[in-house]
Parts: structure tokens; sequence; C-alpha cells
């Protein structure tokens, strides 16, 4: 088992680092991974932010963010 950690921020901790190497990841695609894992939890982290108002979430698709960035 694997515990990692990544910031709603977009921080990604060491701890993932070292999950992803340990799984086999390295170089040029451990950096790529580490930078989309990022910006996902910073993407995903804003639209929680961006729909705190709303009741529901059903009928509102995620791709909504994408078009704001």
């Amino acid at each position: 088992m694997l515990a990692v950690e990544v910031g709603a921020r977009g921080f990604v901790a060491e701890s993932f680092v070292s999950g992803m190497k340990k799984l086999g990841f390295g170089g040029r695609k451990l950096k790529q991974l580490v930078e989309e894992v990022g910006n996902e939890a910073l993407r995903t982290s804003f639209w929680i932010w961006f729909m705190r108002e709303e009741k529901e979430w059903s009928n509102i698709g995620f791709n909504k963010v994408k078009d704001i960035q």
C-alpha cells in the first residue's frame, strides 16, 4: 500500500514522488506526472470552490472549468 499526498493548491509532496518511483516512474515521465497531478489537484479544488454555492452538481458538467482556463 502507498500513501501519497497532493495538496489542494497543487503541491505534490515527496510521498507522491517516492511512491511513483516505487511503481517504476522516473526521469521525464515522473516529472511530467508530478506536473499533471499538481495541475489536476489545483483544477479540481478550484472546481469545488467554484461550485460552493450550488445545491446540486449533477446537472452541471465538469468540463465547464476547462472552458474557464
